[in-house]
């Protein structure tokens, strides 16, 4: 133990009084402790390069400060009559030196020396093993994705598959979209509907040409995936292909002499109608102003030129299409980020659907099948949306089916004979909350992790996965709250 003594000064001023004489040395290494503190949280363990970094910056940190204060006080600890360059040497000063010094080292051999890798970090160690825990599963899930997308392959082609491959073991069940079906059969109803009563009302010649313009738009587009903007140019095409059919009927057919000089006289119009398939720039065009042409022009000998029947019919022609692009736009309209909210309100239906009665072996095969085409179609379409999108909807698909997984674990421990009564009780409340699960998806996690601790000791396996399924309900609560609602 080394032997100290006070100060000379530092006894004078205990004498006179520490209010009179002194310094506030509690309050000074409050100060210096808080700012420590801050830089720690929002600067230091941002950029941690190494266990124990937070740790050596506070020494250092500490130690700086506190040779600081010490240097301030008037009653400080000697060592001894010991000095440096004629001043005592203050107990505290030395002591604080010494942590500067060794933080230093610990600093500068963990970061210089023997550098460490972002994966020995401890966070990271135990963040891997969490994701180790679970990864077995999520093996067999990306197993089984990648056989149901050979056979849709194979089944979308002419090759075969050995005798025993396992994708054989795959039914081929594509995506049914029901949701965005009953938004095409409304909005092709009122839109034909609305036209069809202009016809009436107006009594207008031209309204069968535009109704049946209509009807062929918002039936043959509905499935295209922005139908509003693949219109743009069928009608762009179309009102070509009525302008050249008026230029034939108003500069090339009052010069007939027959009906098969009408005939021939029509051949460089449709030629020209043509040309436009011959660039990639003009092809998008070329299909609808080949139809209008052969459409709008139908030769009969004698001709009677009369301008206003030919300008309604272009007009009507024209028109059809014009309220079919009307119709996407404003009736119902399809987007993008609509048919992404369509493949994720299917996905959670189809899981409801499964939590209100038991699965057959073959049902579960053909739901894992769907819902592994539907989880493809999701990625796909919500390339479509934005670069983020993507990841975020590959992350909420594996979700659908572990929680789907889960499931298929409840109904199984439900014909469980071995179970309590208490644990039953605790399974149905898992099912029913399931069967609801968009109204309030937060319900269901702990009622999933509820079971999960009941059954961790005879069935840890299926304990996880009831575990792994209330993580992912927990962590996308908004992909789970998506409903089938027409908006």
């Amino acid at each position: 133990m080394a032997q100290v003594m006070k100060s000379h000064s530092g006894q004078a001023c205990l004498d006179a009084g520490a209010a009179e004489c002194g310094f506030d040395a509690i309050g000074g290494d409050a100060q210096g402790t808080v700012i420590g503190l801050l830089l720690i949280v929002f600067v230091v363990s941002k950029a941690r390069r190494f266990d124990g970094e937070n740790t050596c910056f506070y020494f250092l940190w500490y130690g700086i400060g506190r040779f600081w204060v010490e240097g301030l006080r008037t009653d400080s600890l000697y060592l001894f009559n010991w000095t440096i360059g004629g001043q005592p040497i203050r107990v505290s000063q030395a002591l604080s030196l010494v942590m500067v010094f060794v933080s230093l080292f610990m600093l500068y051999y963990n970061i210089k020396l023997h550098p460490h890798k972002p994966e020995e970090l401890y966070v990271n160690i135990v963040a891997a093993r969490n994701a180790a825990a679970g990864w077995g599963h999520a093996e067999e899930i990306l197993t089984n994705l990648g056989l149901a997308l050979q056979a849709h392959f194979v089944a979308a082609s002419d090759l075969t598959l050995p005798a025993h491959h396992r994708a054989r073991q795959l039914p081929v069940v594509l995506h049914s979209d029901w949701v965005g079906a009953r938004r095409a059969m409304l909005r092709a109803f009122s839109s034909i509907f609305l036209v069809g009563l202009i016809w009436v009302v107006t009594g207008w010649h031209g309204g069968a040409y535009m109704l049946l313009g209509l009807s062929v738009m918002i039936t043959v587009f509905s499935s295209f995936e922005n139908p509003a903007f693949t219109m743009r140019f069928v009608i762009l095409g179309q009102a070509m292909g009525a302008g050249v059919a008026l230029a034939c009927q108003w500069f090339a057919w009052p010069f007939a002499n027959s009906q098969l000089q009408m005939v021939l006289m029509m051949l460089p119009f449709i030629f020209l109608g043509a040309l436009l398939l011959s660039h990639r720039r003009t092809t998008l065009y070329g299909f609808d102003c080949n139809m209008v042409i052969l459409l709008a022009l139908s030769p009969h000998f004698p001709y009677q030129l009369d301008v206003g029947h030919s300008l309604s019919m272009a007009f009507a022609i024209v028109t059809g299409p014009l309220a079919g692009w009307a119709a996407y736009r404003f009736i119902l309209p399809v987007t993008a980020q609509g048919r992404l909210n369509g493949l994720r309100a299917m996905m959670v239906h189809e899981l409801q659907d499964m939590a209100c009665a038991p699965v057959h072996a073959r049902d579960v095969r053909v739901w894992r099948a769907r819902l592994y085409h539907r989880l493809l179609r999701l990625v796909r379409a919500s390339e479509k949306v934005s670069a983020p999108a993507v990841q975020d909807a590959a992350d909420c698909g594996l979700a659908a089916l572990r929680v789907g997984k889960a499931v298929l674990i409840l109904h199984q421990l439900q014909a469980d004979v071995l179970l309590s009564e208490s644990t039953l009780r605790g399974v149905r409340s898992a099912l029913q909350r399931l069967q609801q699960l968009p109204s309030a998806p937060a319900r269901a996690v702990p009622l999933l992790q509820g079971l999960a601790r009941r059954i961790q000791q005879r069935q840890p396996e299926q304990a996880l996965q009831l575990r792994l399924a209330a993580q992912d309900i927990r962590e996308h609560p908004a992909f789970f709250a998506s409903s089938a609602a027409l908006r």
